[in-house]
């Protein structure tokens, strides 16, 4: 379930995460949005319609999960002008009070677009609910990762490498700054997810049990 050689990826804030601020920013569209794909690296037609389907899919499925919509405007980019190794991104816009994902870029062609699509759309949801305060570490996207392993109910090459590189051995903060490893910790967060439902996300996203690390330093 390797997706090709590319970290499957999105950022959000610091290095290569794109945390833009501005008056524009708000809060979650009321009503899904007007999905659209504009592709700059001349893809299949096949492959736009695709990613047009699992976003409409991702988007519908968290928000019946949640009760609310991701935080999303509905804008997609097709390109290969992205960091190495980075697969998908998105950008986070915020005014004083509100963050929303004002575009999700992808890269062409990826192997597993569903996963990376649900992957970026967990990013837009964590937009409903984060401020312009939220601070980004590995619970970001760990938890993005493990909200995407939960809704497609099967395992990504991220979440098993929890279980390969015996992540249970390495607290998250010994990793230091931005590792693709932080990803690694989306098994946790999924099985947290499955036991005590989507709110386990919502608190991650914000940073609330960051103290704390639960079982995962134990």
């Amino acid at each position: 379930m390797k997706r090709g050689s590319l970290v499957v990826l999105a950022i959000l804030v610091a290095l290569a995460v794109l945390f833009a601020y501005g008056e524009e920013g708000k809060r979650a569209v009321l009503g899904a949005p007007t999905f659209t794909v504009n592709n700059l690296c001349n893809a299949p037609q096949d492959y736009v319609d695709k990613v047009l389907k699992t976003a409409k899919n991702a988007y519908n499925n968290y928000t019946k999960l949640f009760g609310r919509e991701p935080a999303f405007s509905g804008a997609f980019e097709l390109t290969n002008n992205m960091p190495s190794g980075i697969a998908g991104q998105t950008y986070i816009q915020c005014s004083l009070n509100s963050c929303y994902a004002s575009k999700i870029a992808l890269r062409c062609v990826l192997s597993d677009v569903e996963a990376t699509v649900f992957h970026e759309m967990a990013h837009a949801m964590q937009a409903a609910y984060i401020t312009p305060s939220t601070y980004y570490d590995w619970y970001i996207e760990s938890s993005a990762e493990g909200l995407t392993v939960y809704a497609l109910r099967r395992p990504t090459w991220l979440y098993q490498g929890y279980y390969f590189s015996k992540m249970w051995q390495t607290p998250p903060q010994e990793l230091g700054g931005y590792s693709v490893k932080w990803y690694y910790y989306s098994a946790p967060m999924a099985w947290l997810i499955w036991r005590y439902g989507p709110g386990e996300f919502v608190q991650w996203t914000r940073g609330n049990y960051s103290s704390y690390l639960l079982f995962l330093l134990s």
